[in-house]
């Protein structure tokens, strides 16, 4: 078992398949696949947490270890990540969910929306460059939501944009396990190496993605825990009824090595859910408080239930945010949801 990381929060639990293992990767250790010329593959189950039909970035580290012609299947694509619903019996390909791949012949990397325009039922853009085999490449894949339904694609490779689409139409029902390394048929099989996969619930700013890139073997910002509570002073497992007014409160609170007054409320994020605004205006609904008489001041915000990716056997809730100097931070409280 390994994990992939979802918005750099939790964990969501693979299973390694075949030859899949683990290796020295460009940030310690990165699944090893195809050793041997074996195909294998990492299957992380369609949980709720990865329903990310709106914006999103997925971005990952990935080394061709062959030259294209070296392996079982010569000039096949090679999948880096794939969540792309299978076609019915004798159906189009690529009609519902979204992939990166490396084309067959080391013409570039590339990312897929399903149900595009594009071939094989692929809304799709690539980089512009061929790939180099035995190298590591930085990869992100982003996607923005516009009003009419239709997305905007943006691909980038080691920290540089390389291609862009927009107004493309697209399907995602969120059906199908993520793959690393194979698509959803157990096909186009990955000979080599990825690592640091991760997929965001949101759109990634350019400057984030070659903040990323630029880490290299360092590798991503990591969270500094915190204590949070939810509804307060109720106490764990909180109840959650999704329907309850439309906000629930959350406090971040404050320890004798953390202010949470410095915490940016635009950047809180519970289970998916943002800080509510004020009316009409651009001010946050949060105050600063002692909320739990400490003698410190805490940051209480109201975040709107509308926005939450959580289910019925859900049993925590996790808050991601920044303090206004970037420091990404984590908490998490044990919740239970009441039926609407």
């Amino acid at each position: 078992m390994s994990s992939v990381n979802l918005w750099i929060v939790g964990t969501n639990n693979g299973t390694l398949i075949g030859s899949a293992g683990f290796a020295p990767g460009k940030v310690a250790q990165a699944f090893s696949l195809g050793v041997g010329s074996v195909p294998g593959y990492v299957d992380v189950p369609n949980g709720s947490s990865l329903h990310v039909t709106g914006d999103f970035t997925v971005d990952a580290w990935v080394y061709i270890n062959n030259n294209f012609t070296d392996h079982p299947c010569p000039l096949c694509n090679q999948t880096v990540v794939d969540k792309m619903n299978s076609p019915a019996p004798g159906g189009p390909p690529n009609q519902d969910g979204w992939m990166i791949w490396a084309s067959g012949d080391g013409g570039g990397f590339a990312f897929c929306l399903g149900g595009g325009p594009g071939v094989n039922g692929c809304g799709g853009i690539g980089g512009s460059e061929r790939i180099t085999p035995f190298t590591w490449y930085h990869l992100a894949a982003v996607k923005t939501v516009n009003p009419d339904g239709t997305a905007n694609m943006a691909f980038y490779e080691n920290g540089t944009l390389r291609n862009t689409a927009s107004n493309v139409t697209y399907q995602d029902t969120e059906q199908v396990d993520i793959r690393i390394g194979s698509d959803q048929t157990q096909g186009a099989f990955l000979y080599g190496f990825v690592d640091e996969v991760e997929v965001f619930n949101r759109a990634l700013t350019a400057q984030e993605i070659a903040a990323i890139y630029n880490a290299g073997s360092a590798g991503k910002c990591k969270f500094l825990a915190v204590n949070i509570e939810i509804k307060p002073p109720a106490t764990a497992p909180v109840p959650i009824n999704q329907s309850s007014s439309g906000v629930i409160p959350v406090a971040i609170l404050s320890s004798a090595s953390f202010d949470a007054t410095q915490v940016d409320p635009a950047s809180v994020s519970l289970a998916g859910a943002r800080v509510k605004m004020i009316g009409k205006s651009d001010k946050y609904s949060c105050s600063i408080q002692d909320v739990n008489g400490d003698g410190l001041n805490d940051l209480l915000c109201q975040v709107s239930t509308a926005q939450f990716m959580i289910e019925p056997g859900d049993s925590t809730a996790e808050l991601e945010a920044q303090t206004f100097g970037g420091q990404p931070i984590e908490g998490q409280e044990a919740i239970t949801i009441v039926p609407q």
